[in-house]
């Protein structure tokens, strides 16, 4: 009895275990496949906000530095090596557009740093830090590989108003000596022609005198354009134009010859970045080229004694962001 049920158990043995593997063949192959979730890491700066929130930041292959003025506003830090034009070179790094305003800033210090002329050369360095909110360099340094030197511009406050100080503490622009304007105004740079020329924010009519002894040549219709007067200095060898004047003086007249001092008219026509101003450039008979800055000479103006601890501060606080700056850099480029 015992040798006839062995091989039905065995029979029944094999069925279950091939059963067996047709249920797990089967749970294995046709049953989809549930598999855990990731969860996205969660790091809290500040407290409640999670950097996945943020892709931006955590997919920017260029990363900004960010930092802040001595007044605690935001300010943006860049620094690229010249190879083309200044937005060709930092689109190149970073992939972004540089606004106008920064390009005229830079153009406007450097205009400064390198005898009045904008000559910077291909892989000289530029580093700067610019505040988002209106588009100005709280900060600039220069190494320019013509002059082997570095220079910097460090915006410095005083009374409520704004202007730039270099490292020995001299105010940019500096002031023309036995220039056309009585007082020391403010300027911007405008580009004609591909030059860059000078524009002097002079108060409403404030008076434009002829530095030298002037022969007129041209006189423009003031109604429309403001303003223009072309001389010749014969005795300096040098063609003056002078642009957007508010009025031209009833004296003036062309072919006729006027004595240094003589009031060509008055400022108070262009209106540009909310400030008045005359354009007032040079150039030689052949049509070249000439800065006021570069031809009159300049005296600079300094920073008072008692404000020097002042400017230390100032120019210690954004060499420090620089530093930092530079090491974040160092991360991603």
């Amino acid at each position: 009895m015992m040798t006839r049920t062995r091989p039905l158990f065995k029979l029944l043995l094999a069925l279950s275990v091939l059963g067996n593997l047709l249920l797990g063949g089967y749970l294995l192959f046709f049953n989809e496949t549930v598999e855990p979730e990731e969860q996205a890491e969660c790091r809290l700066y500040p407290e409640g906000e999670c950097a996945a929130d943020f892709p931006a930041s955590l997919t920017d292959r260029s990363p900004l530095f960010h930092a802040y003025s001595l007044r605690g506003e935001p300010t943006v830090f860049i620094d690229f090596s010249l190879k083309g034009t200044i937005p060709e070179s930092i689109e190149a790094k970073y992939g972004r557009e540089t606004p106008t305003e920064i390009v005229r800033n830079i153009q406007l210090l450097v205009y400064f740093f390198l005898d009045y002329q904008v000559r910077l050369g291909t892989n000289d360095r530029v580093a700067f830090f610019y505040r988002p909110a209106d588009n100005k360099i709280t900060y600039l340094r220069l190494r320019s590989r013509a002059y082997n030197a570095v220079f910097e511009a460090f915006l410095y406050e005083k009374d409520g108003a704004e202007t730039y100080v270099t490292i020995d503490g001299s105010v940019l622009p500096p002031c023309l000596k036995n220039g056309p304007f009585a007082d020391c105004p403010e300027v911007r740079l405008e580009k004609k022609q591909e030059v860059l020329v000078p524009v002097f924010l002079l108060p409403l009519n404030g008076e434009v005198r002829f530095p030298f002894d002037a022969w007129v040549l041209k006189i423009t219709d003031f109604s429309k354009t403001g303003g223009s007067v072309q001389v010749t200095f014969p005795d300096q060898g040098l063609v003056g134009f002078f642009e957007y004047l508010g009025t031209v003086s009833p004296q003036i007249k062309t072919g006729k010859r006027y004595r240094k001092g003589t009031v060509v008219g008055t400022g108070g026509f262009a209106k540009r970045g909310e400030s008045d101003g005359v354009r007032y450039f040079l150039e030689r008979r052949d049509g070249t080229p000439v800065s006021p800055f570069f031809f009159h000479h300049t005296y600079l103006r300094l920073i008072p004694a008692e404000e020097k601890t002042n400017l230390t501060i100032t120019q210690n606080f954004y060499r420090n962001w620089h530093k930092q700056g530079q090491e974040f850099e160092k991360q991603y480029y």
